[in-house]
C-alpha cells in the first residue's frame, strides 16, 4: 500500500505504519490518494480524528484549549 500511495524514505512501510496509528500526520496528497484506493472507505476525517486520538494519549498538552485574550 505504501508504494501504491507513493510514500518515500528509506522505509515506506513504517511511514504508512505512523500514518495509520496517527504518530504522524498524513500528508494532504496522500489522503487524497488513499480515498482514492479505498473507494472512499478511509477518509480524511477518518485520519484526522486517528490523530487527534494519538495526541490525546500521547500528547495530551498539544490540545488544550487556545487561551482567550486578557483585556485590559
Amino acid at each position: 500500500m505504501a508504494e501504491k500511495l507513493g510514500i518515500a524514505g528509506a522505509n515506506p512501510a513504517r511511514n504508512l505504519q505512523r500514518y495509520e496509528q496517527g504518530a504522524a500526520t498524513m500528508p494532504s496528497e496522500l489522503i487524497f490518494r488513499l480515498e482514492n484506493l479505498t473507494n472512499g472507505q478511509v477518509t480524511a476525517q477518518d485520519m484526522h480524528e486517528v490523530r487527534l486520538e494519538w495526541l490525546r494519549v500521547n500528547k495530551p498538552g498539544a490540545l488544550l484549549p487556545v487561551a482567550q485574550e486578557v483585556r485590559a
